[in-house]
This record gives structure tokens, sequence and C-alpha cells, in this order.
């Protein structure tokens, strides 16, 4: 063997070895074609890779030593040797390998087209969409057709009441929604009002319509209530003061408002029965035929004082349907429905507080006190205890802690955010609001 052949079969086995790198290999090869004055150059010898498949010319290299780099790149059919990741990488940024360059590494049941390895697939630049076909000039564009607009959002239902059962058996002044409070002012009882608005702690406070109005409920941007200057007729004005309408002919009490329907106690012809009519005063629909008082909305449930019926308490679905009779007593101080419970004034025990399940069961005494003019918030019955020197106190609903809160004569009062509101009395009548712990007693306005 000659010192040529010799030197070769050294650089075969180094390159096979991994020793020195396929170019390292061909420098080598070309320094000894000079030294010597070779005639042509040898081949450069394959590693020991699986052959290309599918994607190049089949070749029958086994596959790679342990020692030799991670990857192994072909082009064109001819297996280019194994090199680093960052090697490619920069081969791939450079634009020397393309997308289409097929790669082989341990572990991978056949050559892949480099741009499907995830490890090299973000290096490749983004390849601009094909030139169009040539074509002849499309004809004028037509102009483009106006877009309808798209379909309004349903408003979102407002599900809560428009007021507290409490507020509404006394008269309903004051009624809150979405931090605003929504009341009657005036300077007496039987005195002209003013519906306003204002924020709990006073602020942002408007006049929305010169005259009074009671039995006030707030659904959505809507407020119903009864106008007291108009027969005690229902009307609507909007939230803002705008939008005013008269919604019935009625001589409404008690009204209950949703979002679908309003409820009230019809007091025309001396009847009070219970009617309903939807919010743009349509659908006037009579749900009985006795004599009501105090009536409450609960669910499908309607609950009503029965004036035909010695002031019983008694209930019938929203139709007018499943009239039944609930407490045999007569309740004709104060009735609120409150969940799964009944809170009444017992006119056959001496005016004491009773409450009873919604289904007649489970009569109970509350207090063994003499009260009047119920209102209830957050576990806790407000009361009056004397008709004509009627002082605020409160009790919870399981007939403990009782206290007195005021010492003034307030003969109807309002529960609403934190606050007792009522007419004082011993004032001239003037508004007061204190905390509903009995503190910072104040007038209202």
């Amino acid at each position: 063997m000659t010192d040529l052949e010799k030197n070769l079969k050294d650089l075969e086995s180094m390159l096979k070895a991994g020793m020195i790198s396929p170019e390292e290999y061909k420098n080598q090869v070309e320094q000894l074609k000079e030294n010597c004055s070779l005639p042509a150059e040898p081949a450069l010898p394959e590693p020991s890779v699986p052959p290309v498949t599918a994607l190049h010319a089949a070749s029958s290299i086994s596959p790679p030593l342990p020692e030799i780099p991670k990857y192994h790149v072909s082009v064109n059919g001819r297996n280019l040797g194994s090199f680093d990741r960052d090697v490619i990488i920069k081969k791939i940024r450079s634009g020397e390998y393309k997308r289409d360059t097929v790669i082989w590494r341990d572990g991978m049941a056949d050559w892949v087209k480099a741009c499907e390895l995830s490890e090299f697939e973000k290096h490749f630049p983004t390849e601009p969409p094909p030139p169009p076909l040539a074509s002849p000039p499309p004809p004028p564009a037509s102009p483009p057709l106006a877009s309808p607009p798209p379909a309004p959002r349903p408003a979102q239902k407002d599900e809560s009441p428009g007021n507290s059962e409490g507020n509404i058996s006394n008269n309903g002044r004051f009624a809150l929604k979405d931090g605003w409070l929504y009341y009657n002012y005036s300077t007496g009882y039987f005195a002209d009002g003013e519906l306003r608005k204002a924020r709990i702690d006073g602020t942002g406070r408007q006049t929305l319509n010169k005259e009074k109005c009671l039995n006030i409920n707030v659904i959505g941007s809507w407020i119903y209530y009864y106008s007291v200057k108009d027969k005690s007729c229902l009307y609507k004005i909007r939230t803002d003061g705008s939008g005013r309408q008269k919604l019935n002919d009625d001589c409404c009490f008690f009204i209950h408002a949703t979002e679908d329907r309003i409820y009230y106690i019809n007091c025309n012809d001396n009847l009070n029965n219970i009617y309903k009519i939807r919010p743009d005063g349509t659908d006037r629909q009579k749900l009985n035929n006795d004599k009501c008082r105090h009536l409450n909305l609960a669910g499908d449930w309607i609950y009503y004082e029965n004036l035909d019926d010695n002031y019983n308490f008694y209930k019938m679905r929203t139709d007018g349907s499943g009239r039944q009779k609930i407490i045999g007593d007569p309740c004709w101080s104060g009735v609120i429905v409150d969940g799964d419970w009944i809170y009444y004034v017992n006119g056959n025990q001496d005016s004491r507080l009773y409450k009873i399940r919604t289904d007649g069961t489970c009569k109970q005494e509350v207090s063994d006190i003499e009260c009047y003019r119920i209102n209830l918030a957050d576990g806790w019955i407000y009361y009056v205890d004397d008709l004509f020197h009627s002082k605020i106190h409160k009790i919870r609903t399981d007939g403990t802690g009782r206290q007195k809160l005021s010492n003034d004569n307030a003969f109807e009062f309002n529960v609403a955010g934190g606050w007792i509101y009522y007419m004082n009395y011993s004032e001239n009548q003037i508004l007061y609001k204190i905390r509903i712990d009995g503190t910072s007693r104040q007038v209202f306005e």
C-alpha cells in the first residue's frame, strides 16, 4: 500500500469515527492531491445513516454510530454529513438549507423535510404567496353592497323586584336600585311632592318629576308609581326623568312591578280586586273577585289579605288560579312574605308578631309585644310599637335581639341601603333618616 493510500485510509477511518468533519476530510484530501498531483478526487465516503427514501435517491447507509453528531442532512440525494443543531439553524438562516432539505436523526423512522421538524421550522423565513396567473383585466367592480348592521344584543332581563315587600307595605316612598335612591320628597303626609333621585350618600340629587309619587318600583331604566294628583293612576317614567306615560285609569295600590307584568290592587268602585297589566299598559287582566289589601308577590304566587274573609291571608298563582287560604288570623296591620315565611301582625293575639310558612304550616309567635306597620330587611323585622306614638324598633326574624332605634314618631318608614327613611311626625313631618343600628339620626332633606 502506498503512502497516499495509507493516508486516505486513515482519513476515512477518522471520518467514520467522528474525529473530523466531512469538510475537514475534503480539505485533507485536496491537500494530499496537491502534494501528490492526483489526477482525480476520491469519492467522499458516506456516514452510516439509513437510506433516504421517498424524498431522495435511496442508498444503503447504516444507522449512525452513537458518537456522531445529532442530525444528518441530505440535498438532492447527496448526504452532506452530520451536524449540530446550531450549525443547521445557521445554514437555514443564511439560505443554504431550504425548507425541502431532508434531515434524519437518531430515533426517527425515516428522513423528513427540515420544515416539518419543530426545532427548525420556525427559523425559515415566511414564504410569500405565489404570484397570480396572468389573466385579462377584470370588469369594473360594482359598488359594494352595504352590510346590514349587526343584530342588537338582547337586553339583560332585570330579575330583581322593583321594590321590597316591606317598603311597598309602607307606601313605597323609597326604592333603591343600582346605587341610586328613588324617592318621593314632600314636606308633609298630605302635601304635594316631587319624584327625586340621589345616591345613598346624598350626592347627585335630581328632581325627575314634580308630582307626588308613591308605591315606587324601579325595573331596568323605568320607574313605576301611582300619581296621587291623578287619582292614584299607574304611571311610568325613565330613570333620567324622560318618557313619562300614563298606563291605566285604575286607582292603584300595593303596586309590584316586574320585567313582564305589573300587579296591583284596583280600588275603583271600592272593589279592591287584584289586576295585572303589561309594562306598556296593554293586556290588562282581572285576577280575582276578593276584596284585597297588603298584596305581596313572590315568584309565581300572589299573597294578599282578604277583607271579605275577616282579613285572613290568601294566596293564588299569578294567573289567578290556585286560590287558597293560608292564615286563619286577621292580618290587618301588616304582612310581609320573605322566602318561605310570612311575617304578620296577628289581630287575634293582641297585635303580636307571628310567622308561618307559605304552605300554611309551622305557625309561630315571634314576639309577645304589640307592633304595627312592619318592614323587613336582611333578617331583621322593623316595626313601630304604637299606632299614634310610633317609635321604631327592630327584632330578628327568630325573635331575638329586640332593640329600640328611635324616639321619633314615625308613622311609616322605608328601609334601603343600610338606612331607615321616615316622615318624622315629631318634627312637622320632615323627612329623616337613621342607620339601621339607630345611629346617625339626621334630616334627609
